[in-house]
């Protein structure tokens, strides 16, 4: 594992936004982007992802299989993890901008959460909750997989579940409810660095 570079300033916070396909985490992260351009504390995390890029759905580095192995080997990466026949990276170099002091936002796994946590001594996870019902609606309305891969997802067994320091951001909502949610505790977080 990479080494948590020295540092003077106060870390920033790794903060790992989780919940299931379906749930509006790229919506509400796409969302707070904006409105949190303007605070130079936070920054969002671009994934790296063995997936085509798609205007539509979250910005992130597209590569193929082979050329995520040549980055996993270079240990270009502090966090991967493989879901749904695709493998996502996250950037190494984000240990040191956190020690720099920058709150990094990231669109996680919830199954990569212990190597998060393991890796990102200040992790702080936000869970975003939705209703079977409304995952559902929302699954079928992206139009994006087969009638059995949505049920699969909606089947799929997580083991891991919310700590009692983590954040919950319901969105059943309006997405500017629930972005308002997501960005008060995305500063309440950021407010209280250690």
């Amino acid at each position: 594992m990479p080494q948590r570079p020295e540092s003077k300033t106060k870390p920033g916070h790794m903060i790992v936004v989780v919940g299931p396909s379906g749930s509006g985490k790229d919506s509400l992260m796409r969302a707070s982007a904006g409105e949190l351009a303007s605070d130079t504390r936070v920054r969002f995390v671009k994934r790296v992802i063995t997936r085509q890029s798609d205007p539509d759905r979250e910005d992130h580095l597209s590569v193929k299989p082979a050329e995520f192995k040549q980055l996993q080997d270079r240990d270009a990466f502090s966090v991967t993890w493989n879901a749904h026949n695709l493998w996502y990276g996250i950037p190494v170099e984000t240990i040191a901008r956190i020690a720099s002091g920058t709150t990094l936002v990231v669109n996680g796994s919830r199954e990569a959460l212990p190597e998060f946590r393991r890796v990102y001594e200040s992790c702080r996870v936000i869970w975003i909750s939705v209703s079977a019902d409304t995952l559902a609606q929302r699954l079928k309305m992206r139009n994006a997989e087969t009638a059995r891969d949505i049920d699969a997802r909606l089947n799929r067994t997580v083991h891991q579940t919310p700590a009692a320091e983590d954040f919950i951001v319901n969105n059943d909502a309006s997405l500017a409810i629930s972005t308002k949610h997501f960005i008060d505790t995305v500063r309440t977080i950021v407010s209280h660095q250690s």
